[in-house]
């Protein structure tokens, strides 16, 4: 607060504001006519006072499945085993193909028609990417094998010259 100022309000448009927001008349509604819907769920009604209990047993089945949900959660966020890396891969997954879902949709693509070749498109690329993968995996392993059984040749065979 600068020195020439005092914590009281002045007249300034800071109170008139605390004005209009906190009137000093209280002004009253009046209650709308009462219906038969009002009377149906009126806290004292039997139909409430017979499916009270069938609606505990549901709420107290909810606030357990939400305790567990959320210990579960925490427990794979926070979690360094192989569940918890698996989880984080396909939460992140998700997160992926949902940014790519809104940019499809939202930014260029117009139609569902569009969309769903676009999709189609980026799933043949990734097929075609893992078979290269593939492919170049079978490659080595032959090769691997190739080696080993030359390795083995060689040696067997040095061992037979001595």
């Amino acid at each position: 607060m600068l020195p020439n100022q005092s914590s009281e309000p002045t007249n300034s448009s800071f109170t008139k504001v605390l004005q209009w927001i906190s009137p000093s008349e209280v002004y009253t509604v009046d209650a709308p006519a009462s219906y038969g819907i009002d009377a149906l769920f009126d806290i004292d009604s039997p139909f409430i006072r017979s499916a009270e209990p069938h609606f505990a047993a549901i709420g107290k089945e909810v606030r357990l499945t939400a305790v567990r949900l959320k210990t579960t959660w925490i427990r794979l966020a926070l979690g360094d085993g192989t569940t918890e890396k698996i989880f984080a891969v396909i939460l992140g997954y998700a997160v992926v193909a949902l940014l790519l879902a809104m940019y499809l949709n939202i930014l260029t693509v117009g139609n569902v028609k569009s969309a769903g070749r676009a999709v189609r498109s980026v799933v043949r690329q990734q097929l075609l990417v893992l078979k290269v993968w593939e492919f170049t995996m079978s490659i080595q392993e032959a090769t691997d094998d190739r080696t080993s059984r030359l390795l083995s040749l060689s040696s067997s065979s040095s061992f037979c010259s001595h």
